[in-house]
This record gives structure tokens, C-alpha cells and sequence, in this order.
């Protein structure tokens, strides 16, 4: 990534130091996770206040274990700064509307439509949802929560590929999966760990939910759609 200006040395992750801390970040983080991965999806026992509210007790309670708030992404400007991240993010928009691009492709292919009906004021509550809440919520916990702990001990690769397969498998719980999601997770997860800073996974989620979103509606309004 030397084209975009990003320093090759990766921050110090955080939890580097080892320990009983670390260990008990882990099964928090993970706890989290698998909460939201079964509870969470219940139409009955779900909240959408829950889930960002399970995420900074999480970030709150990795900061008081020891984490470090720097290493754990809390940092107004990423590291190395602000222009390669810039880059980064036109560059994953560009990405972005490719992949969504092939999966629509596909989807007229065989015959599969991508959305469902909905009602003029349903897409703002949608938009707010999937481009505001679910980029903070699940950047918190299927990046911090699991890559926090998980990077010094895992190691990096390890530590992408896994928060790639939950984030994939939360989107087949809610019924959204496409093979998509796998990428995405691991590409968020190199996100926060070279930036060290949260803000950026969030802000590449928000770009790629941003086009998908826009790609649906305008698809929907051309006739795409579910009967």
C-alpha cells in the first residue's frame, strides 16, 4: 500500500503486552460477538439500541483493561494521517461499486432480484439504519471486539480472516449474505489495524452500504424488484 502513502511498519497492536488482560478482552470481545450473532437476530429479543450500547461497553471496558485508547483507535486523525487514508477511501469506493456492479450482474443472471418492495418513507429509516447505525455498531464489534484482543495474539492474517467469516456470518443470520461480506470483514478489520484508528473502518462501511443502498433504490425504481 506504499502508493497511497501508507507507512509499511503496522502499529503496535493493541493488548501487545500479553496477559490476563488480554485474555479477558478476548472472551469479552468474542462474548459480544456470539451475543449478537444469536440473541440480537431474534425479531423478538433484538434491539437496534442494544447492539451499538454492547459495542462501546465493550471499547469502554478494553480501555479500563488496558488496551490503550491510541492503539485501540481512539484518535481523531489515523496514523500515518488524514491524506493516504483519503486515498484509501476513494479507492475502496471505486471497489465498491465494482463488486456491487458483479453481484447485480449476477443477480439479473439468474433471475434474482435484489430488493423488495418498500414504501417512499421506509428509505430514509433504511439509509439511517444500514449508512449510520450498522457502520458504527459493527465496526465496533466485529473490528474492536474481535480484532483488539485478537492481533497480537492471532497474529494479523488470522486475525482478518476471522473477523471476515463472522462479519459474513452475521449477514447470512440477518438473511443479507453475499459472498461479498467475506472480503469486506477482512478488508474493515486491515483498516482498523493500520490506521489504529476506528473511524476508518467505519467511514469505508458507510461508503460501501452508501452506494449499495443507492445502487438498490435506483434499481427498484427501474423495475427491479421482488413481486
Amino acid at each position: 500500500m506504499r502508493w497511497v502513502g501508507l507507512d509499511p511498519r503496522w502499529p503496535t497492536p493493541p493488548f501487545a503486552q500479553g496477559g490476563r488482560r488480554r485474555h479477558v478482552a478476548t472472551v469479552l470481545g468474542l462474548g459480544a460477538v456470539a451475543i449478537d450473532l444469536t440473541v440480537m437476530v431474534d425479531p423478538v429479543l433484538g434491539s437496534h439500541w442494544i447492539r451499538p450500547l454492547m459495542g462501546a461497553v465493550v471499547l469502554v471496558a478494553f480501555v479500563a483493561l488496558g488496551g490503550g485508547r491510541a492503539a485501540l483507535g481512539l484518535r481523531l486523525v489515523p496514523l500515518p494521517g488524514l491524506r493516504p487514508w483519503r486515498r484509501v477511501m476513494v479507492a475502496w469506493a471505486g471497489v465498491g461499486v465494482a463488486m456491487i456492479g458483479l453481484v447485480s450482474l449476477a443477480s439479473w443472471w439468474n433471475g434474482t432480484p435484489l430488493v423488495s418492495p418498500f414504501r417512499r418513507e421506509e428509505e430514509i429509516a433504511w439509509f439511517a439504519r444500514s449508512c449510520l447505525e450498522a457502520p458504527i455498531t459493527e465496526e465496533l464489534l466485529y473490528r474492536v471486539a474481535v480484532c483488539a484482543p485478537l492481533a497480537a495474539a492471532l497474529g494479523r492474517r488470522w486475525t482478518f480472516a476471522l473477523s471476515g467469516v463472522l462479519f459474513a456470518y452475521l449477514h447470512f443470520r440477518w438473511n443479507k449474505y453475499q459472498p461479498t461480506h467475506l472480503v469486506t470483514g477482512a478488508v474493515y478489520a486491515w483498516a482498523y489495524l493500520r490506521s489504529s484508528c476506528v473511524w476508518v473502518p467505519i467511514a469505508m462501511h458507510a461508503i460501501g452500504n452508501v452506494l449499495g443502498l443507492t445502487l438498490f433504490i435506483v434499481l427498484f425504481y427501474c423495475g427491479l424488484r421482488v413481486s
